[in-house]
């Protein structure tokens, strides 16, 4: 009796398996599926080539970046939410080196091991060698739509080998200079394929080099211009080849963005920067060969004459202190009117930078055009045996004849030169002229419009990014008032109803503008600090949504603050509640604040059903007790609070000025000017509140999100 024949779609085969509690979402490859190949500074979405929900509800993915070796992120955000690269607990960096045996052990280091996120169950396990990707360990966020993760991050891309002029390799490191990633794309693509990341050059590969001319060019890259005022780099590459093209194309762009060529000389690949140079030599009749000089003129009919570079604004959000908006599409443009009425058209080449800067960008759109429609006379000639035209060479200048009677001369730049068993030399050349060579720019447009901060709803208020004050956020205090050693607007706080001393328990930082909680020695239990506000709630309607954000470290040298920091909005009195009587009130989780300052902000909608308190204030503790101390101490750079559910970074120029702000020394509070609040708050939602007054999302408080940009540079 024959067997039933296997059902591939039977019960018992459909993953998972009923008992199984982890579940393969996406596991993705493909054929000829070109890997990204990338030089400087990026913001990389990435491929997703792995996702599993896991038991816990956790979610691990891994996205896929480029070719390796990469030299680390700068920042990355998940559903447009910046997260803490320090914390390995749900993210990792792998370079794109060689794969390696074994399980990380220490996902802080460097490794190309398999990812400790990798599920065990999972095979055969990968380490994805030689390609650069990155490992997150996730919660899906109800208030996205759909299952899928938006990761986006700004990385420094490739690390390259550089070389002084002899050929020593003096560094193997991330580079934006375009002789240097040229060099690399030369090498990986051509003369050591298979070589590994950083391995020394053989000698056969650097017979190949002319090092002093690859040397020569990255200095001259690397050479400092001032434009408008600003000290810049001459030339920066920051491209991605992310479809298939040959070499040819991709290095014709890289040396476009150093101003450069390529030649072989004596067998060496050569760099010839194109920049001023003086004529080598002056040629005369005795030169050329009778009856070989022949002149001509190039003709522009069919010449490009409007240049438009298309690339992204490396800094864009530096305008507004706000690195999301970096990487913003520009285009610049330039055009030859003159050209344009001679030919009766508009002919338009257009040019993809990559990643770049406005003036950077106008320098090399300025010299394609000069060089374009400018240089059109043509030479070409038979130059006779001689010692002093031996040593020309395609890029050289010389000064020829400019007529055929040799009564004027010009300078030619030599194109083509080909040696002939006569011992003759046959030459094209085309007209030189320093000119076309620009390294000025005008003044730049900024790039984008920063967005218009929340703040006060009256008619005249002014439009404040936070609305509490001094937000950064400790300039001394003013005699007669709470003393000239506190902070302004703030004062000590305990959650549990003592009594804070400072400098014992808080420690002003006027110098560094921090406070420090002294919770590892402090025997008061939860302390922190809270603001000191009389008429704060006259700026909301019920039913506003609004934004806390902090920026918080600890103070110790590794690892992570193990207690839980709160942060509350309530009335002066610690009786404003939600309808359903819980408090206004976010945790930021033990474990999740690093050494470096990181900034999380949560967004509350204020309660609907009722006035919102005239001395709404914010509060804010961490979870120690004098008998449960915290590891490390812990600092807080600045609290801010604004209208709408997202957080901008504030500017403390648009703060109100102290002398706006008075003081009531029966109530122990500050008011703000009437002019910027309502005469009386609403008694409910009267319109204009819940989804107008901001966008993002409302997380109800239940716990921090993190803020638009942390964490920062250690302090």
């Amino acid at each position: 009796m024959n067997p039933a024949p296997v059902n591939p779609f039977d019960s018992a085969r459909q993953l998972p398996p009923p008992d199984q509690t982890q579940k393969i979402e996406l596991l993705t490859a493909a054929l000829d599926r070109p890997i990204a190949l990338a030089y400087g500074r990026h913001i990389v979405g990435g491929n997703v080539v792995f996702e599993q929900e896991n038991s816990d509800e956790s979610v691990t993915l891994f996205v896929a970046l480029g070719e390796g070796e990469w030299d680390g992120a700068e920042r990355v955000w998940v559903n447009g939410l910046e997260i803490n690269l320090s914390d390995t607990s749900f993210f990792h960096f792998h370079p794109g080196i060689e794969g390696e045996s074994g399980i990380e052990s220490a996902p802080a280091t460097r490794n190309q091991k398999i990812c400790s996120f990798f599920p065990a169950s999972f095979s055969p396990p990968l380490t994805f060698s030689r390609t650069a990707y990155a490992a997150f360990k996730l919660r899906r966020d109800p208030t996205q739509p759909g299952p899928d993760f938006d990761v986006r991050g700004v990385y420094r891309t490739l690390k390259v080998r550089q070389f002084d002029a002899s050929g020593a390799q003096t560094a193997y490191a991330y580079s934006f200079n375009p002789a240097w990633c040229a060099l690399d794309l030369l090498l990986r693509r051509f003369l050591l394929p298979h070589g590994l990341a950083g391995e020394a050059l053989p000698q056969s590969v650097k017979d190949r080099l002319d090092f002093a001319a690859w040397n020569a060019w990255a200095g001259f890259c690397d050479a400092d211009l001032t434009i408008n005022g600003q000290v810049v780099n001459r030339f920066e590459s920051h491209i991605a080849l992310v479809e298939r093209t040959d070499l040819l194309r991709a290095l014709e762009w890289l040396l476009l963005l150093g101003r450069a060529f390529l030649t072989e000389r004596n067998g060496k690949f050569t760099p010839v920067v194109d920049e001023p140079r003086s004529a080598l030599l002056t040629l005369g009749r005795g030169d050329i060969a009778a009856d070989s000089l022949q002149l001509s003129q190039r003709s522009l009919r069919n010449a490009a004459n409007q240049f438009v570079f298309r690339y992204r604004a490396l800094d864009s959000g530096a305008a507004c202190n706000d690195p999301r908006q970096d990487f913003q599409p520009q285009l610049k443009e330039a055009a030859d009117e003159d050209h344009q009425d001679e030919a009766g058209r508009i002919q338009r080449a257009e040019v993809d930078l990559g990643n770049s800067t406005a003036e950077r960008a106008e320098r090399l759109a300025e010299y394609l055009k000069r060089r374009t429609l400018t240089l059109t006379r043509r030479a070409g000639f038979v130059l006779t045996p001689g010692s002093s035209v031996l040593d020309l060479l395609p890029g050289d200048v010389i000064t020829a004849p400019a007529d055929v009677g040799y009564e004027t001369a010009l300078d030619y730049e030599i194109l083509e030169i080909t040696d002939e068993p006569d011992g003759t030399r046959q030459v094209q050349a085309l007209e030189y002229d320093v000119s076309v060579f620009v390294e000025t720019a005008g003044p730049q447009q900024q790039v984008i419009d920063c967005p218009a901060p929340g703040g006060g709803f009256a008619p005249n208020a002014p439009r404040l990014r936070n609305v509490i004050g001094n937000g950064s956020f400790f300039r001394s205090g003013v005699a007669g008032q709470e003393g000239t050693d506190r902070p302004r607007y703030w004062k000590e706080y305990s959650n549990d109803a003592g009594s804070p001393a400072v400098p014992t328990d808080v420690e002003h930082l006027v110098a560094d503008d921090r406070a420090k909680f002294k919770t590892s020695s402090s025997s008061v239990d939860k302390i922190g600090l809270r603001t000191l506000w009389k008429n704060l709630g006259r700026l909301f309607k019920p039913g506003q949504f609004v934004t806390l954000a902090v920026s918080a470290r600890h103070t110790g040298a590794s690892g992570t603050y193990d207690k839980d920091l709160k942060l509350k909005l309530d009335s002066d009195a610690e009786d404003y509640t939600r309808s359903d009587s819980s408090k206004f009130e976010a945790t930021l989780a033990a474990g999740s604040l690093g050494t470096t300052f990181s900034i999380r902000h949560v967004a509350f909608q204020l309660r609907a059903d009722q006035a919102v308190p005239d001395a709404l204030n914010v509060f804010l503790w961490s979870e120690a007790t004098g008998a449960s101390q915290s590891n490390e101490d812990l600092e807080i750079d600045f609290v801010t609070l604004t209208s709408g559910r997202l957080w901008v970074p504030y500017d403390p120029l648009d703060e109100l000025p102290d002398a706006q702000i008075t003081w009531d020394g029966m109530a122990g509070l500050y008011s703000l000017p009437a002019y910027l609040t309502k005469e009386a708050a609403p008694a409910s939602d009267s319109g204009g509140a819940g989804e107008s007054s901001g966008g993002g999302f409302g997380s109800g408080g239940d716990d921090f999100e993190e803020g638009g940009i942390g964490p920062i540079s250690a302090v």
